[in-house]
């Protein structure tokens, strides 16, 4: 780990430690940050129609207000700029941000207060709101904080400290049913740290239900494609789980159970001493290939899903068939198939400061892209948007965690840290005759 980078991660995780504990203490309100920049961001995902592209700003040195201190970014994807009056406020340290299927709710992990806040979608995806007791949008989180469920006296409170998380839709009774799947990375009363799993009837927290299972300090969380079965890796399990809420026909989960585990230990890089620490999933879209990056060791594991019976066709094997090391700190993994038809991962590199990009039929790193400073997740724009036909644009965007806006100040000496930088990643625009001048995977914009 760079040392620069070691210093702010220990101080900022110092100022997390103290302020997470405290932060329903109602007596300590702080200011509210500014809506029209970026802070400390870290998830980020896009509208279907890919006209817009939303990015979660954590707080994460906790200079403004525990209750919404964060912010959720509404960005035009044409412009590249923050509409900051669509943009709404966040408990302070979130994390992750998925829509549901009809683009209709977007949730998003928030730390500190131990919630999951449900945005409602403009239909175009040009803001995202809560609405209030009469019936007003309001910018303000407290108005649709999922804290517990049902959200009334008595109701189940989430788990403690949730971060990465997967949505997906049923129908229950001919009612859309939105499940939404968290991991959590600490416990509770000394209660092992969980997964959890909660339904909303109608997107309605009225009706809602949570169940959990135990699965210490899990990090990530994939679903299979084609199934209701998550997959969620964890900071010391030296594995995968394999776990699957159970939905009744009245749209409640009834529970949340643990179908399998498989470790990842492959013998080329790790002797299974250290715990593995899983910090990033990707399916491929058949739904045979799943690619988990971790650190202790840096590497993608990549894990084969075969049929346990292969002359019956029947139940499901995992194979880790390989492993590629890499740079210092993966954070995130993003599949892409190009126009022309190459399968390629990007791997953001949290403490290298860099992307890696793995062509995954032959295992190997053909490019790096060099940033600033250290990215986060990634995001690539839809095929409506982009990248659907060879000529039309094509972009990755990753949230630059720590990226100061003068590089002759640091973050800590300015009201806003972190940008998202956006990368060319159509081959159209490589230029192998002058390398230097080509616009294909290197960073040609940012938002800050």
């Amino acid at each position: 780990m760079k040392p620069r980078i070691r210093l702010l991660t220990i101080v900022l995780f110092l100022l997390a430690a103290l302020v997470v504990p405290t932060s329903c203490n109602n007596e300590f309100e702080g200011s509210l940050p500014r809506r029209d920049q970026l802070n400390y961001p870290i998830g980020v995902t896009f509208h279907p129609n890919g006209r817009y592209l939303y990015v979660v700003n954590s707080n994460f040195d906790a200079r403004y207000r525990p209750s919404a201190g964060g912010t959720v970014s509404v960005i035009d994807a044409d412009t590249l700029e923050i509409a900051a009056e669509q943009t709404p406020f966040l408990p302070s340290f979130g994390a992750f941000i998925e829509l549901n299927e009809d683009a209709s709710k977007a949730y998003v992990t928030a730390r500190a207060d131990d919630v999951v806040v449900a945005y409602e979608v403009a239909d175009d995806g040009s803001a995202l709101f809560c609405t209030g007791a009469d019936g007003a949008q309001t910018s303000d989180p407290a108005e649709c904080v999922i804290d517990r469920v049902p959200d009334q006296s008595g109701g189940a409170e989430l788990p403690p400290d949730p971060f990465a998380l997967s949505v997906f839709t049923v129908e229950r009774g001919g009612e859309p049913v939105d499940v939404i799947n968290t991991t959590h990375l600490q416990s509770r009363d000394n209660q092992a740290a969980r997964v959890s799993s909660i339904s909303l009837p109608g997107g309605q927290l009225a009706g809602g239900t949570i169940q959990t299972a135990p699965f210490f300090r899990a990090t990530t969380i994939a679903r299979r494609p084609g199934t209701q079965n998550l997959y969620v890796g964890a900071r010391s399990t030296n594995g995968v789980g394999i776990f699957q809420p159970f939905i009744n026909e009245e749209g409640e989960v009834e529970a949340i159970i643990q179908r399998g585990f498989f470790e990842l230990n492959h013998g080329t890089i790790n002797n299974n001493i250290i715990p593995i620490d899983a910090r990033g999933m990707a399916f491929n879209d058949a739904g045979d290939r799943l690619y988990v990056v971790t650190r202790r060791p840096d590497a993608m594991h990549v894990v084969k899903l075969v049929a346990a019976d292969p002359d019956e066709g029947t139940g499901t094997s995992h194979e880790v068939a390989s492993a590629l090391p890499l740079p210092d700190g993966p954070s995130d993994i993003v599949l892409h198939t190009t126009p022309q038809g190459r399968q390629l991962a990007y791997i953001s590199s949290f403490d290298d400061e860099s992307i890696q990009v793995v062509d995954v039929d032959s295992l190997t790193i053909t490019d790096e892209i060099l940033l600033d400073a250290s990215p986060y997740e990634m995001a690539i724009e839809p095929p409506t948007s982009g990248c659907s036909e060879a000529d039309e644009r094509c972009r990755l965007f990753v949230t630059l965690f720590d990226d100061a806006q003068d590089s002759s100040v640091d973050c800590a000496s300015t009201g806003s840290c972190g940008s998202v930088a956006v990368i060319d990643i159509n081959p159209l625009n490589r230029n192998p005759e002058a390398p230097e001048l080509s616009r294909y995977h290197t960073v040609i914009s940012k938002i800050q």
